[in-house]
């Protein structure tokens, strides 16, 4: 069985308590998609519990522009591979499963948030964030831009002014 136990941090400052309504989490995750979670099917011995569920239900390779894009089972998967990571966060063999990968990071509008926590994350998960700045299309056109990084490399994250640009890197 699947077990989670999100604690806010108002909770685990009062030193773990449950703010006196007896609620533990931060939010609740309907029992159906907690049955749906259990039931999976379990990784071959020595493979990672999250790169089975990525190589089963994959959204690799698709150009996620807003929440829109997204099906309401890979939105599942997505807080699945969530929730995973949580509970395994100092297990190398569950975490790593960026080794080797290199995720561009386009910032027109530059974000220190946004900067920290792709770069972390892309740490924790074995992978490298390379940080770009500037405006897209100034000196060259986007879509030039978007077939190098393509090339090169193993994703694109863009901070940009424009959603209009996102789309000519998606194209």
């Amino acid at each position: 069985m699947l077990s989670m136990s999100l604690e806010s941090k108002k909770s685990a400052n009062q030193g773990g308590g449950s703010g006196g309504n007896g609620a533990k989490g931060i939010f609740s995750i309907p029992g159906k998609v907690i049955g749906a979670l259990a039931q999976r099917m379990a990784p071959p011995k020595g493979k990672s519990e999250i790169a089975f569920i990525l190589e089963e239900d994959t959204i690799r390779g698709k150009d996620v522009l807003g929440i829109e894009d997204l099906t309401p089972a890979e939105i599942d998967l997505i807080l699945e591979v969530a929730l995973k990571l949580k509970a395994n966060k100092f297990d190398e063999t569950q975490t790593l499963f960026a080794k080797g990968q290199t995720l561009a990071m386009l910032f027109e509008k530059p974000s220190l948030r946004t900067r920290v926590t792709f770069e972390a994350g892309m740490t924790q998960l074995g992978g490298n964030g390379v940080y770009l700045e500037g405006k897209l299309g100034k000196r060259e056109p986007v879509s030039d831009v978007a077939k190098n990084l393509d090339r090169w490399l193993d994703g694109i994250m863009a901070r940009t002014f424009d959603h209009e640009t996102l789309k000519e890197l998606a194209a």
